[in-house]
């Protein structure tokens, strides 16, 4: 699952076609990317049916390596990505536009993006991302 949804995320348009974009991993230089798979309890079953099926919660967190400074604008840059990143996964939510993830239902942002570390020379920081899949099996 985690591929479908770099896959899908890569769609956003501020992510560009030649940055970094890993799972598992994140280069200490910007612009970089990594997901990162969330341990859940119980495999991630929220509810069983009847029937058997499931209904099952899926979630990654998304880390951001960007430029970071004193001056205002750069970082207002980075706060500006994150809100439009939220705001996309919203409206992609909206229009069922999902990942490619079978018997989806939703996704959203269940962490509101924020800046998790700055490096020690202080000109990266890292910004991390929660969201959240609802699908059947």
């Amino acid at each position: 699952m985690i591929e479908a949804v770099r896959g899908f995320l890569r769609g956003f348009s501020k992510i560009e076609e030649t940055d970094i974009f890993n799972v598992e991993y994140l280069p200490e230089y910007a612009t970089s990317f990594s997901l990162i798979e969330e341990q859940m309890v119980n495999g991630g079953i929220l509810n069983t049916f009847l029937n058997g099926v499931t209904r099952r919660e899926y979630r990654v967190t998304l880390q951001c390596v960007f430029d970071y400074d004193k001056a205002l604008e750069v970082n207002v840059d980075n706060s500006s990505f994150l809100k439009d990143f939220q705001e996309w996964i919203e409206q992609q939510n909206d229009k069922e536009e999902y990942p490619m993830i079978p018997r989806i239902q939703s996704m959203k942002v269940d962490t509101t993006p924020y800046l998790q570390a700055v490096s020690a020379d202080q000109t990266q920081a890292i910004y991390l991302v929660g969201l959240l899949f609802i699908y059947l099996k």
